[in-house]
């Protein structure tokens, strides 16, 4: 028990206040980062989906027996952003 609990308390209840307020601002300066542009990403698939429209490039779900085969692939470019960085 504390000689003084409402000093402890007090001070306590502040340093969790300090907390809270360097949580939120650690997480509106890092927060823009984990957030990528639209316009970028909406202009670049909307370029994908027209070539892949004007090629006529039929889309179909591969088979169970196809898609081991394709793992790796996958895989890859799922890390791929990790590699370029």
């Amino acid at each position: 028990m504390p000689s003084n609990p409402g000093t402890w308390l007090t001070t306590a209840a502040r340093r969790k206040a300090l907390d809270a307020l360097r949580r939120r601002q650690a997480l509106s300066a890092r927060l823009p980062l984990l957030v990528e542009p639209d316009e970028v990403e909406m202009g670049a698939r909307i370029t994908r989906a027209k070539k892949i429209q004007t090629a006529r490039i039929a889309y179909r779900i591969p088979e169970a027996s196809e898609l081991p085969d394709r793992l790796d692939a996958v895989l890859t470019v799922a890390h791929l952003p990790q590699l370029l960085v």
